[in-house]
């Protein structure tokens, strides 16, 4: 029997259930550390709103530029002073985007700390069984790996919603009067890049849970073998070792093997479903210039 059954039986047995109610649980307890930094908030939402502004100025000002400079009838006289604006307005987005992302960080480390710290807190009151039953790696592996992933989503969680929000609602305000239809072609697709984009994260991050509890054994795994190194060599399991470890490998490759397929088929469907959206304003825009 191999030294690493337990460990592959294990890795066979994990099956995270997918669907909204584990992710929006999650979500609800970050959302409980996110209450004690409110002005960090406060901060990220102007930001972010001056951000989006700042970057609508851009192709608001090269449509002037084709209106107004170039015509029929043309004024070149008013070039410079919207080249002066777009230039002004990149500068600004660049300085926004530095420091809604460095306030964003911030926020994001204090939150980790406050986790980490009570964390450390609760294992301090576990019972003497709890430590029996539940394998060193896995608690380590909660304060490194799991609070690294937490700390990518929240570096960027709350800046893309509100992105998404404010470019949304600019782009209503100056489009819609310029024409309806054509809103309403560009918003259609909008729909299906959220659809997408949520079965993404619904699909994947079971797996990335799976992977990380993996990892968490994995570590516990490799802990016990350089700690109990001498009696493995006694009885000359050496091999035994390096083959259980690679089979727990396996299972934990072909599991990210897997995200990467399903990561492959509908990260680059938002995009391409936006560019259709464009293609779909310029296709309509260009029929109805060619029809009197």
């Amino acid at each position: 029997m191999s030294i690493a059954k337990p460990l592959l039986d294990y890795a066979k047995s994990l099956k995270p259930q997918k669907g909204f109610t584990q992710s929006f649980s999650a979500f609800k307890r970050l959302m409980k550390y996110h209450r004690r930094y409110c002005w960090f908030i406060v901060a990220i939402v102007i930001l972010a709103l001056v951000r989006s502004i700042l970057f609508s100025l851009e192709p608001l000002y090269t449509t002037f530029i084709i209106i107004n400079v170039i015509g029929p009838p043309s004024n070149t006289s008013l070039l410079w002073g919207y080249l002066s604006i777009i230039v002004l307005a990149a500068i600004g987005y660049a300085i926004s985007n530095f420091v809604l992302t460095l306030v964003h960080g911030v926020m994001s480390q204090y939150i980790v700390r406050d986790i980490r710290t009570e964390y450390y807190r609760s294992l301090q009151g576990k019972s003497f069984s709890f430590y029996d039953s539940v394998a060193v790696g896995d608690l380590t592996s909660r304060a490194t790996v799991d609070l690294r992933m937490v700390d990518m989503f929240l570096r960027t969680w709350l800046g893309t919603v509100l992105n998404a929000v404010f470019f949304t609602i600019i782009i209503i305000v100056i489009i819609y009067p310029i024409s309806p239809i054509m809103t309403l072609i560009s918003m259609a697709t909008m729909p299906l890049i959220f659809y997408f984009t949520t079965r993404l994260w619904v699909d994947t991050m079971p797996l990335f849970r799976k992977m990380q509890l993996i990892i968490g054994r994995l570590s516990s795994y490799i802990q016990q073998n350089i700690v109990g190194m001498k009696t493995v060599r006694i009885f000359r399991r050496e091999k035994d070792v390096v083959d259980g470890f690679k089979e727990v490998e396996n299972i934990y490759v072909n599991t990210a093997i897997t995200a990467g397929k399903i990561q492959s088929i509908y990260m680059p469907l938002g995009p391409a479903i936006l560019t259709l959206g464009i293609a779909l304003v310029y296709v309509y825009a260009g029929y109805s210039i060619s029809i009197p």
